[in-house]
């Protein structure tokens, strides 16, 4: 596999040493992310105050961020990339053209060079609904309170049609683009593929359970609101380290949203002036992918099992995760700019906005409240992660003590958050300073999920051979044939970055083929 060969960063190989190449690869992608963020808000016709308080909290996202830890490099460019699809959609169906129309193209093109098909495959669905919507649905007028685009458009219908159709035709030259990577790849997991025994070739019973393994379990989801609660397998925090105690084999990133950002995407929802299409849109992208990241537990996951083209290829339904985090920052977004541009009437806690709020604090003392007592725990093993292994109750026990921390900061940021909102709809603040504490509060609140991910080592010093490689080395020199069984498990290849020759040690990606001649 060529990996991401001809992908626009691989450039950096060829300037410096491959770990640092790699290094930056995240480091740009993330930094990019931002700003794509940033564009995308503005291209919504947001303020500028939403379109930054949006990059940044898509620039520390932890769906993206902690990706860093496990090293899924692809998995992160298609979700730092994902606005950016997103804004040329958004450009072209708003100033239709070949300008905007190539830079469709180029943005689905460069997303497919990435070689992480599954997520951009998610992405384009997402978008290609947008898109849908934008087609079908005409927007409400500014400053309305209308329902879901129930008003005549600015374009009539057919324009709007004749742009869908130049939106598909940049979105197929875009995949054109890059079909030296799509067509060998759709090729290799119909037909070539060794997991063509999990799904095409596999009994109905075995490519489901294949097909839905890795989706988010209920503890999950209340982990997008407390990170602590689900744990970690390999977070450098005390919290994260041999705590995860869910249903999967392992898990070394977070899907966390975020409080602040989820508070002020509810405030988007509950005082809609503006743009209702497009909050309803995100609203049901968001609901939608969370229940298809539930794999079975849901019906959803199901359904597009049975009718998407494609879905039964996969696995890791909880990869539609990102799109949860999109739409929430998007919606957080339209939730900052309403209250840049709304006027003070009235008390803000006797308003839609307050009275959400102090709901959303409230439920979040709630939960603390049966944290503390012991409830919450006491329920959620026995009535909804039952049967749990051992190794999942030692790992619950030693997550046990950061719990209620967990419970009480999400608790206390949420209402510093409706604090800092409160002061700013009241003019107790003004707007710059109110910038600047939701700021901080994103950088608190999403920094400290990410911070455990980004663990820096010197390269030479973790790669330097120590007394036992050295003596494996001699071995080799002086006595061939000399190959090193490596019992840490027939996949790792550590002791091949020493010139050791290894009796097992690849990873088991061989063609379908080789695998039948070798009878494996």
């Amino acid at each position: 596999a060529a990996g991401d060969s001809i992908y626009p960063t691989s450039l950096l190989y060829f300037i410096m040493e491959p770990y640092r190449a790699l290094g930056w690869k995240l480091v740009l992608h993330i930094l990019a992310g931002g700003f794509f963020m940033y564009g995308w808000v503005k291209a919504l016709g947001l303020h500028r105050g939403a379109a930054l308080l949006a990059g940044l909290a898509w620039l520390l996202a932890p769906v993206i961020v902690t990706l860093v830890l496990p090293g899924n490099d692809g998995k992160l460019m298609v979700f730092s990339l994902a606005p950016a699809v997103f804004w040329a959609a958004r450009r072209l169906f708003d100033d239709p053209g070949p300008r905007t129309a190539a830079w469709l193209a180029m943005a689905v093109g460069v997303t497919c060079l990435t070689t992480q098909f599954q997520t951009s495959y998610f992405l384009f669905l997402a978008v290609g609904c947008f898109a849908g919507v934008m087609l079908l649905l005409p927007p409400a007028k500014d400053g309305g309170e209308e329902g879901f685009g129930v008003s005549d458009s600015p374009r009539p219908f057919p324009k709007r049609a004749i742009t869908f159709g130049v939106f598909l035709a940049a979105a197929v030259l875009g995949a054109a683009t890059a079909a030296v990577q799509l067509v060998p790849a759709a090729d290799y997991v119909t037909d070539a593929s060794r997991r063509i025994r999990t799904t095409t070739e596999a009994t109905p019973e075995e490519a489901l359970a294949y097909s839905s393994s890795f989706s988010l379990h209920p503890e999950e989801v209340l982990s997008l609101v407390v990170p602590e609660f689900i744990g970690n397998g390999a977070a450098d925090a005390e919290w994260g380290r041999q705590t995860y105690w869910g249903r999967n084999s392992l898990k070394y990133n977070h899907e966390y949203i975020g409080v602040a950002i989820l508070l002020l995407a509810l405030f988007a929802l509950v005082h809609r002036p503006r743009m209702v299409r497009e909050r309803w849109f995100f609203l049901g992208l968001g609901v939608v992918a969370l229940l298809f990241a539930l794999g079975q537990h849901t019906p959803v996951w199901r359904v597009f099992y049975a009718v998407v083209p494609g879905i039964s290829l996969f696995r890791v339904p909880s990869l539609s995760a990102f799109l949860v985090s999109f739409s929430a920052t998007t919606l957080f977004a339209f939730g900052v700019d309403d209250l840049l541009r709304g006027r003070v009437q009235g008390s803000f806690f006797q308003g839609p906005r307050g009275k959400a709020g102090l709901l959303f604090v409230g439920g979040l003392v709630l939960l603390l409240i049966l944290q503390v007592s012991g409830v919450l725990l006491s329920v959620w093993t026995s009535g909804i992660h039952t049967g749990m292994l051992p190794y999942q109750q030692q790992a619950l026990a030693n997550l046990t003590p950061h719990l209620t921390s967990g419970f009480l900061f999400a608790a206390l940021l949420a209402a510093a958050t409706l604090g800092v909102a409160w002061s700013w709809r009241e003019g107790r603040v003004p707007v710059v300073a109110a910038l600047g504490l939701l700021g901080t509060l994103l950088v608190v609140d999403l920094g400290r999920v990410d911070a455990p991910f980004i663990q820096t080592l010197d390269f030479h010093a973790w790669s330097a051979a120590d007394n036992n490689v050295r003596t494996l080395q001699q071995l080799q020199e002086t006595q061939p044939p000399f190959r090193v069984l490596d019992a840490r498990g027939a996949q790792s290849v550590v002791l091949g970055m020493h010139g050791l020759d290894l009796v097992a040690g690849h990873h088991p990606n061989d063609l379908s083929r080789f695998r039948d001649l070798t009878g494996l």
